[in-house]
């Protein structure tokens, strides 16, 4: 019965330790993959289409709840 009573009281204790606990997320960014030797500032400047695409998935990430981080 001591013992029951002591894992009870213990559980009592550190419920409120336990409840304060944040999960931490992770800063997304997002970029494109390139080949070897190839510039993503040019890449994103001369495809019109792949700057709509990383917004989009941006956006997507944003909406979420993530931090996202811009290029």
């Amino acid at each position: 019965m001591k013992k029951i009573l002591l894992v009870t009281y213990l559980v009592t204790l550190l419920m409120p330790v336990v409840a304060q606990v944040q999960t931490v997320q992770p800063k997304i960014m997002v970029i494109p993959y390139v080949k070897q030797g190839e510039d993503i500032r040019n890449i994103l400047e001369e495809d019109v289409n792949k700057r709509i695409a990383l917004t989009k998935i941006k956006e997507a990430f944003d909406s979420r709840g993530f931090t996202t981080v811009d290029f």
